[in-house]
């Protein structure tokens, strides 16, 4: 899959893992946009829609139960498929990855390459309201 003309909305609140991966998803072609917060991720989706999310959560969006329902009423609604990221392991963060609508996790630190892989495999399937499957973990 080429990721040429396909935007990427990418959600993380590190500078040097949005900075990289703008570099490798610009280097595909597509369309990056950088937020990092959810809030700022909100206010995008409130303007387009991106063709893939690339959403980190962290554990301090853990503890803030009013901010995770905010960001399950508004990324839950997203026909966009999304990708959650994280350092704590896929089993702590399962449930809530689901409930956001992810359909793929990948577990902090990952290989940049295997981002920009995880994106094409998704975008290459195509994607129906309500019929999007949420990820299932792999042994």
């Amino acid at each position: 899959m080429n990721l040429k003309n396909k935007s990427i909305l990418i959600v993380d609140d590190d500078d040097l893992t949005l900075r990289m991966l703008d570099i490798v998803f610009k280097s595909t072609g597509a369309r990056v946009l950088l937020e990092k917060d959810c809030q700022g991720a909100f206010r995008v989706l409130d303007q387009i829609r991106p063709d893939i999310i690339i959403l980190n959560l962290n554990e301090i969006d853990m503890a803030d139960s009013e901010y995770c329902k905010q960001m399950k009423k508004k990324f839950s609604k997203v026909v966009t498929p999304i990708v959650v990221t994280s350092t704590m392991t896929a089993f702590q963060y399962k449930e809530r990855a689901s409930s956001l609508g992810a359909i793929r996790y990948l577990q902090k630190p990952y290989s940049p390459s295997d981002l920009r892989n995880t994106a094409c495999e998704i975008l290459e399937i195509p994607m129906i309201p309500n019929q999007m499957q949420p990820f299932h973990l792999r042994a």
